[in-house]
């Protein structure tokens, strides 16, 4: 188990190291290249990044899985008959479709309403994935230490906050807002 999440913490890393190098190479290309056809070739290289994922993804060897003897949609729902999991997934769905879907919004926002350039958007989204990246790093360690309860809990407050700051936020401000809800959205939300 500690094996397997040494793995899987080491390439959660050098995932998100290289998507931060890409997404900043593909922003500088943006900010020059003639618009629609400059996503283009960024869109073709995802394209051959996503088969290349599925073929590493197909080789990858997994445990067996014991033989069920329940059906596959009663060994599903199984789990929810806990009342403090239902309430933990119910929670979980519900902070993350209003982070989703108000976070779908603020590179529109950034590049329409403020006209920040591609690049200064992924300097901000790669301010978001670093302190992501050190947020899964302290986080973990601390929640296997003293559980998760508590730091889900405390970690709502500050998160909460971030569509509050990006209301705020407006061209006389907007380096100092973003960068705090950058920061706070990677460590509260790793």
């Amino acid at each position: 188990s500690e094996i397997r999440s040494t793995y899987i913490g080491r390439r959660m890393l050098i995932i998100t190291g290289v998507g931060m190098a890409y997404l900043f190479l593909a922003s500088r290309w943006l900010d020059v290249a003639p618009k629609p056809l400059g996503f283009l070739p960024i869109f073709i290289l995802g394209w051959f990044g996503g088969v290349a994922g599925y073929m590493v993804a197909a080789r990858t060897p997994y445990p067996r899985i014991a033989e069920q003897t329940a059906s596959p949609g009663h060994a599903l729902w199984r789990p929810l008959r806990e009342r403090a999991y239902l309430r933990l997934c119910l929670f979980l769905l519900a902070w993350a479709g209003a982070s989703m879907f108000a976070g779908a919004f603020y590179s529109i926002y950034m590049l329409r309403h403020l006209k920040l350039s591609y690049s200064l958007v992924a300097v901000f989204t790669n301010i978001t994935l670093l302190t992501t990246m050190v947020g899964y790093a302290f986080w973990g360690s601390v929640t296997q230490r003293f559980g998760n309860r508590p730091f889900i809990q405390l970690l709502s407050v500050p998160a909460a906050l971030v569509p509050f700051l990006w209301g705020l936020t407006d061209h006389t401000n907007y380096p100092v807002l973003i960068t705090i809800s950058s920061v706070v959205g990677g460590l509260c939300g790793s």
